[in-house]
Parts: C-alpha cells; sequence; structure tokens
C-alpha cells in the first residue's frame, strides 16, 4: 500500500515523517518506555498524510459536491414526495449516494483517488 501512496503523493516528506518517529523513539528510551514498531508508526503516518492530502484535494471541488448533491434531491423527490428527506434514514441515502457520485467524479474527471 505505501508504494502505491507513494506514487500518488510523491510530494510527501517521507524523511520528516520517519525523523519524526525516530525523535518519539528516542524521547520513550530515555523514559524507558516500550519502543515504537518504526515500520508500523511509518505506514500509519503516511497514510494519515495521504488522507489529509486527498481532504485538501476534495476541498477544491466542494461547489461541485454540492451541485452533486443537489441533483440526487431532486431525483429523490420525483419518486419520493417533495419533502425528501424527511427522516435520519432519507438524510443518509443522500450523504451515501452523494459521496459514491462524488468519488466517481474526482476518478473519472481529474484522476484522483480516494486512498482507502
Amino acid at each position: 500500500m505505501i508504494s502505491r501512496l507513494r506514487g500518488l503523493y510523491g510530494g510527501m516528506d517521507r524523511a520528516a515523517i520517519f525523523t519524526g518517529l525516530t525523535t518519539r523513539n528516542a524521547l520513550r528510551k530515555m523514559a524507558k518506555l516500550p519502543l515504537l514498531d518504526l515500520r508500523a508508526e511509518m505506514a500509519l503516518a503516511v497514510q494519515h498524510e495521504a488522507h489529509r492530502v486527498f481532504a485538501e484535494q476534495c476541498e477544491r471541488f466542494d461547489d461541485d459536491r454540492r451541485c452533486i448533491t443537489n441533483e440526487i434531491l431532486t431525483e429523490l423527490r420525483t419518486t419520493r414526495g417533495q419533502d425528501f428527506p424527511n427522516s435520519m434514514g432519507g438524510r443518509l441515502l443522500v450523504e451515501v449516494l452523494s459521496d459514491q457520485r462524488f468519488q466517481a467524479f474526482l476518478e473519472i474527471e481529474h484522476g484522483i483517488e480516494n486512498p482507502c
């Protein structure tokens, strides 16, 4: 997974992440705490950074996300009534459908994939 993320997010400063982890390990050693598993912590930090970058990319297309949500609301209101969504389940349905379409939009139109 890390190699896939490395290709998608080449601008990630892996050296800075690793330096931070080794600094934390040195502090843990001085405090006589168990040392971190650097491989697992590095994978977690890289994944966290990939999600942060993805969230930033999604913010750039917020207007498109709103348009997609409005299209879904229009479609569902024609079949389920003008007061839709009037329940938690209806709001959840709108959220799930808009997220799926937004992910597809990002992938097809801009080549941006969700890192998870």
